[in-house]
């Protein structure tokens, strides 16, 4: 049932990163990227809220220290992402660089989905029983896992072969169609 479910997933972000990679000529290890930069923000904000309260519960000293592990898993797989781009581009195989580091797992990933929407509901209720509490900062850490299952799905899913996107197409075109408006040079007099 979880595999089912997780394939389903894995096909909605394929489906997404195609489309996007023909429109712009954007991998989905670009959308990687911003859910890791999405999910390194929060837990900023839960450093942050450490010394200064902008969320609904208090952040424990624990809570800062393991901060720090998961910034450094954010960048290394954010460094994986960029060098599974390099290698897509230079023509090289990209599937193996970059499920080595990833989770073969489906459960994890659709239970990252799950705490994800467990900890929005949360929040809800916990923003009720404080509502002295800004609402964005708190509704945004919550996502926080399903700003990592969303990149661990965007970095597995496989990208098309390289070409020309539409909007590459389009500049290209009207770029011709300014050439032809240009005058002509006229000779120094």
């Amino acid at each position: 049932m979880i595999e089912w479910i997780d394939e389903r997933i894995l096909a909605l972000f394929t489906k997404f990163s195609h489309w996007f990679q023909r429109l712009t000529g954007l991998t989905n290890f670009f959308w990687a990227r911003v859910c890791l930069g999405l999910f390194a923000v929060g837990i900023l904000i839960s450093v942050a809220n450490y010394w200064f309260p902008i969320l609904a519960t208090e952040t424990p000293l624990l809570g800062v220290m393991l901060a720090s592990i998961w910034l450094a898993y954010v960048l290394a797989f954010t460094e994986l992402t960029h060098r599974a781009d390099q290698h897509f581009w230079s023509g090289a195989n990209t599937k193996h660089s970059v499920q080595r580091v990833l989770s073969e797992n489906a459960i994890e990933r659709v239970l990252l989905l799950v705490v994800g929407a467990l900890l929005l509901v949360l929040s809800f209720k916990a923003l009720a029983n404080n509502p002295e509490v800004s609402i964005w900062p708190q509704i945004y850490v919550s996502l926080d896992p399903g700003y990592l299952s969303s990149a661990t799905y965007f970095a597995i899913v496989d990208p098309l072969p390289p070409g020309k996107s539409k909007v590459r197409q389009w500049i290209e075109e009207m770029q011709a169609g300014f050439r032809k408006l240009q005058p002509l040079s006229r000779p120094n007099r």
